[in-house]
């Protein structure tokens, strides 16, 4: 382990390690012209709070939502989908190339009125954070500034390394 330790220290340490991370959006009404104008706020990958997030990685985000929109020809972030059409686009967006890669990233289920409704999702990216106990904290916490500025509800960011980031924050208050 010693051998290992120095070894990596000395030829492959970096300031910055990157760590997988996602943002999970929950039970919301996601044909709400307003709730996707959030999201596009949220993960637009040219003017997005996300990729505006000092600790977001450049290039990392794998959205469904971004993906979805460019599928419905929505390249302007003020345009929105008729909510009317919204599952109809999606339907078809999941069943292209290109959609068939989010199959796991979307979670569905029947409604009151017996309508097939997204109750879950996830987007990926990855976070670049400094080697230090503090630059993790910050990370973690500015990530879900980033996200509960969004305005959606139930969203939330999380990563495995959380975990262990909230048990650093809580030894070191």
């Amino acid at each position: 382990v010693q051998k290992f330790a120095s070894t990596n220290n000395r030829y492959f340490a970096t300031e910055t390690s990157l760590f997988p991370t996602e943002v999970y959006t929950g039970d919301i009404d996601y044909t709400d012209i307003n709730i996707q104008q959030q999201m596009t706020g949220l993960f637009d990958t040219e003017s997005g709070l996300l990729i505006s997030n000092k600790y977001y990685a450049e290039n990392t985000v794998n959205s469904w939502y971004t993906d979805f929109r460019q599928h419905a020809n929505m390249t302007n972030i003020s345009r929105s989908i008729n909510p009317d059409s919204y599952y109809t686009y999606l339907s078809q967006f999941l069943l292209s190339d290109e959609g068939l890669s989010y199959k796991n990233d979307l979670i569905f289920d029947i409604n009151d009125k017996g309508e097939t409704v997204l109750i879950f999702t996830r987007t990926r990216f990855a976070l670049k954070i400094g080697k230090t106990t503090n630059n993790r904290i910050d990370a973690m916490n500015s990530i879900r500034s980033t996200t509960d500025a969004s305005g959606l509800s139930n969203t939330f960011a999380f990563g495995g390394q959380f975990t262990v980031f909230e048990r650093d924050a809580s030894v070191k208050n």
